[in-house]
């Protein structure tokens, strides 16, 4: 029997599915529960990565998810720093990662320096990134360094619900 990708993707579908379905009815999970945000954002960090490793080679999907994260905790910082609550990052595989304002409704200042604060961070990083990749003359890292930068310039678009809004 020839494996397809399509067979592939298939199995990959059937393991995962049975694994969460095990998962949750495991004594694990209810701990892993209680980790509350932590928890969630590892969770939604992993499958995000599961997902990116069905495109790309897993050290590329890795530091895309590493540079999504860093971009992330630019806004948390930024939020943190004008004194406000924000959830911990939530991934969405092939979209990104979001961070929600906990509590308030903050003012278009606070909105913006919130907004501006992953973009900075995460361009920051992803330049750092491809310059070691550079260096180190790996084109899997430098690859998803651009990749990563391509991605957060476009996120910084004028247009809902994307960092530029």
């Amino acid at each position: 029997m020839e494996l397809t990708k399509k067979r592939i993707y298939t199995i990959y579908l059937a393991v995962i599915a049975t694994m969460i379905s095990l998962l949750v009815k495991s004594k694990p999970f209810l701990i892993w529960l209680k980790w509350g945000e932590i928890g969630t954002t590892f969770t939604t960090m992993f499958i995000s990565f599961w997902s990116y490793t069905l495109l790309y080679p897993w050290k590329f999907s890795s530091i895309l998810i590493l540079l999504i994260f860093i971009h992330e905790i630019g806004h948390v910082l930024a939020a943190k720093y004008r004194g406000l609550h924000v959830t911990a990052p939530t991934f969405i595989p092939f979209l990104g990662a979001f961070v929600i304002t906990k509590n308030t409704k903050p003012s278009l200042e606070k909105r913006a320096f919130i907004s501006i604060g992953g973009p900075i961070i995460g361009g920051i990083s992803g330049i750092i990134f491809f310059l070691f990749g550079q260096q180190l003359a790996t084109d899997w890292l430098s690859s998803a360094a651009l990749l990563f930068i391509l991605v957060n310039l476009v996120n910084s678009f004028p247009l809902y619900p994307m960092d530029g809004y």
